[in-house]
């Protein structure tokens, strides 16, 4: 959790001191750079009914992103999609599976209102599934390369700085435990 408030206070703190839009070259008036931190599912997928385990946690992500066209932007970041614990009935030994990586994208983005949009964000993630707290599988399980989807609102206080609130899908075909991951989050966006 401190991860997360640090990242946002970092976020929140480059809005808040950057140069005025007129100081702001033209070719960077496109790029924006985003954050979000909330709750992420984890699905537990093809583990054992034996296994008793905590399918919910922390999600955040950074990232950055342009602007093509007043509706389109391409984006890339990194996402940190939490962790699933598990442990067998009886056994006081646990293990966790951690789901993360990079996000490469695009978001399309209409007004509503004066100062409401709706968005969808869609491409791909490439991820990796780390094990942790067993002796003999500590590391990395896999990894690959799956899409996501993502809907939400956002409220633009100026024309530099909005936050969101979205829900998402995060697709895992090939790994051990977990076929998805959704999760529920709240972003800032800041554009220079």
């Amino acid at each position: 959790m401190r991860k997360i408030s640090s990242s946002l206070a970092i976020l929140a703190f480059t809005a808040f001191s950057a140069p005025s839009w007129a100081d702001t070259p033209d070719w960077a008036k496109n790029v924006y750079i985003f954050g979000t931190a909330g709750k992420s599912y984890l699905d537990k997928g093809p583990l054992p009914s034996e296994f008793s385990t905590d399918e919910t946690d922390t999600t955040y992500s950074l990232g950055v992103g342009y602007t093509l066209h007043e509706n389109l932007s391409l984006e890339a970041g990194y996402a940190d999609l939490g962790e699933m614990s598990f442990k067998a009935q009886g056994n006081s030994e646990s293990a966790k599976l951690a789901y993360k990586g990079y996000i490469i994208g695009i978001k399309g983005e209409v007004m509503v209102a004066d100062k409401i949009s709706l968005l969808a964000r869609t491409g791909a993630i490439i991820w990796k599934e780390k094990v942790k707290g067993t002796e003999d599988e500590n590391g990395k399980l896999k990894d690959g390369t799956d899409p996501y989807i993502s809907i939400g609102a956002a409220y633009h206080f100026t024309n530099q700085f909005a936050v969101d609130l979205q829900a998402s899908r995060y697709y895992f075909d090939d790994a051990s435990y977990s076929d998805e991951a959704d999760t529920l989050t709240l972003g800032l966006t800041y554009r220079f």
